[in-house]
């Protein structure tokens, strides 16, 4: 028998968030979101399908709405658990979670200490981190707002009960429902 559970992805995760914090024109394409996240148009399409499967997308794909309530719910009490933190050695990189200037509130970090992701374009020493998915990296070039989101994401999914407690607060406050 064919096992027909469906399970998100760490491409799902991007996605979805590329959805909600970056700034586009008009409606997204699948060819479109492909080339700003690095990935094909094709692992899109099959993002959107499970995003969909999930409730955390409309069923109109990409053309529909994000479950913001669902998301922020998922991010904040599930997603350290179906992607949890892979660390690495110390590596050269981009400044990730905690360290990253993009985190929401100041935090006292030794050198040495820093959570990086692996990059020979970054200018920072510290822990390796892998991000959330490869791409990731390519994604945050084009958008400081999904960088943003990253950053808090990796605090979530790696950091201390502070920190965490920091990141849920950027998380509900990013994804409220603004009228």
């Amino acid at each position: 028998m064919k096992n027909e559970q469906i399970t998100l992805d760490s491409k799902d995760l991007l996605v979805v968030l590329e959805m909600v914090y970056a700034k586009h024109e008009g409606p997204w394409t699948y060819d479109a979101m492909a080339r700003q996240l690095g990935l094909s148009a094709s692992q899109v399409h099959g993002s959107v399908a499970r995003l969909m499967a999930s409730g955390l997308l409309t069923s109109k794909g990409l053309k529909g709405e994000v479950n913001r309530r669902g998301l922020a719910d998922f991010i904040i009490h599930g997603a350290r658990y179906v992607f949890p933190a892979v660390f690495g050695k110390i590596s050269r990189g981009i400044k990730t979670g905690v360290s990253s200037e993009h985190f929401g509130e100041s935090m006292l970090i030794k050198d040495g200490e820093a959570w990086v992701w692996p990059s020979s374009n970054g200018n920072a020493r510290g822990m390796a981190l892998a991000p959330i998915h490869p791409s990731a990296l390519k994604a945050i070039q084009h958008d400081p707002e999904l960088h943003k989101a990253l950053v808090h994401f990796d605090a979530l999914r790696a950091g201390s009960a502070r920190e965490r407690k920091v990141a849920e607060g950027f998380f509900q406050n990013s994804l409220a429902w603004r009228s």
